[in-house]
C-alpha cells in the first residue's frame, strides 16, 4: 500500500484508521461502519487504481460522502422518515471530522459580492473565484439572484 504525506504534514488516512479503532473499542457500530465505508471508498479511489493514498483523497471521499448524507437527510425528512434521517445525521457527524470547514453563508455572500464587483458577469465566472470549501449550492442560488438584480 502506498501512502504519501501531503503538504500539510499530517495524515488524514492515519487519523481515519485511528478513529475506526476507537469506534471498535467503544463498540460504536454506527461510527465504525460509517468510517469503514469511507476507508473502502478511499482505497477504491486510490490503491485499486494504482494511485498513492493522500490526504486530499481522504478529504475528497469524505466530502462526497457528506454531500450524499445531506441529500439523504433532506429526502428522508420530506418523506417523514425521521428514523432514517437520524441515522444519516449520525453518519454525517462522524464523516464531518474529515472534511474542511464549509464557509458560512455570510462568508460566501461576501466572496460572491466581491467577484461580481470585480467584473464577473456570469455565474461560471463567479463560481470559479470561490474556494473549494464554499457551499456551492448556496453560492449558485445567491449568484443568480445578484446577477438578476443587476
Amino acid at each position: 500500500m502506498i501512502i504519501v504525506k501531503d503538504r500539510r504534514g499530517f495524515m488524514e488516512y492515519e487519523k481515519l484508521q485511528e478513529e475506526i479503532k476507537k469506534a471498535m473499542l467503544a463498540h460504536d457500530d454506527v461510527k465504525r461502519n460509517c468510517l469503514r465505508g469511507l476507508l473502502s471508498e478511499v482505497k477504491n479511489r486510490t490503491v485499486n487504481e494504482g494511485k498513492p493514498i493522500t490526504d486530499d483523497a481522504v478529504i475528497i471521499c469524505a466530502a462526497k460522502a457528506v454531500k450524499m448524507r445531506k441529500e439523504s437527510i433532506e429526502q428522508f425528512e420530506k418523506a417523514g422518515r425521521e428514523d432514517l434521517a437520524a441515522s444519516e445525521k449520525a453518519e454525517l457527524e462522524c464523516l464531518s471530522m474529515f472534511t474542511p470547514r464549509t464557509l458560512s453563508e455570510d462568508e460566501t455572500r461576501m466572496l460572491v459580492d466581491k467577484a461580481i464587483a470585480g467584473g464577473a458577469a456570469n455565474i461560471g465566472a463567479v463560481m470559479k473565484t470561490l474556494p473549494k470549501n464554499a457551499d456551492k449550492k448556496f453560492a449558485s442560488t445567491y449568484t443568480k439572484e445578484k446577477l438578476a438584480a443587476i
